[in-house]
């Protein structure tokens, strides 16, 4: 047994090592993603790259939240789910996927769709972290309402077309504000994508690109460091490659 255990934390510390080597994402980091409880909800195009990048990093628990089953036209964005799994649950095939990506991960599921009947009995756990990777609108408004009343960040990203978007909410800054999506989404900034794959389509190494983006934003949330896009808006226009200014909300406001 004690080979057994020697054996379990050499292949941790090989399995981490190039990352372990990055600074701000030393021991103390690792230990952190290995303890940390993050949902994520819709495990389409930005859903499944979240999946991917946080449990390569070492997240070992996940709740996940999705309604939908895979389907032939969602496979060149979601890239984590196979042709014969057509008709399965994403929870469950998303599920199957970390699992066999690290044994060490405990997967949680719920295959509805957040509603608000449902949201109230799912954030009453102790998350450390939420990922909104839904299509809808209507969720991420949701998501700002009920996680608003917790201390639970979350990070908000949508993906359509050439276009995507990340910012993270409800996590202190350096002065100790709190940031939330209807902040930002209002008149001011009624021109910018907020449709859905299913209404207006997807890239699919775009829809990446932009998980990617929100996933680092999310390993400096579980670290404890300061996150980029705390009250600002990362707007991406990749079609011409495009970096558009972050919209900060005190500039919005002056």
């Amino acid at each position: 047994m004690h080979f057994c255990k020697e054996s379990m934390e050499l292949n941790h510390s090989r399995r981490f090592d190039r990352q372990l080597k990055v600074p701000g994402f030393e021991a103390p980091a690792q230990s952190r993603f290995n303890n940390a409880h993050v949902a994520i909800v819709g495990l389409g195009g930005l859903g499944s790259g979240v999946l991917m990048a946080l449990v390569s990093a070492g997240i070992q628990e996940f709740t996940l939240i999705d309604g939908d089953s895979v389907a032939i036209h969602n496979l060149h964005r979601q890239w984590i789910y196979q042709e014969q799994q057509a008709g399965m649950l994403k929870v469950e095939a998303a599920a199957q996927w970390a699992k066999q990506h690290n044994g060490n991960c405990e997967v949680h599921t719920v295959s509805e769709f957040l509603t608000t009947d449902n949201a109230s009995s799912i954030f009453h756990k102790e998350f450390d972290l939420v990922m909104d990777c839904a299509d809808q609108v209507e969720a991420k408004i949701l998501l700002d309402t009920v996680l608003s009343k917790t201390d639970i960040p979350w990070i908000f990203a949508a993906s359509e077309q050439w276009d995507g978007m990340v910012s993270t909410f409800n996590y202190p800054n350096e002065q100790g504000e709190r940031f939330s999506y209807s902040q930002f989404f209002n008149s001011r900034i009624k021109g910018y994508m907020v449709g859905s794959c299913e209404q207006r389509g997807a890239l699919g190494p775009v829809v990446q690109a932009v998980a990617m983006v929100q996933s680092i934003e999310a390993l400096k949330v579980l670290s404890k460091q300061q996150p980029i896009y705390n009250g600002k808006l990362w707007i991406w226009e990749a079609n011409q490659g495009l970096f558009l200014s972050p919209a900060n909300l005190k500039e919005q406001k002056a």
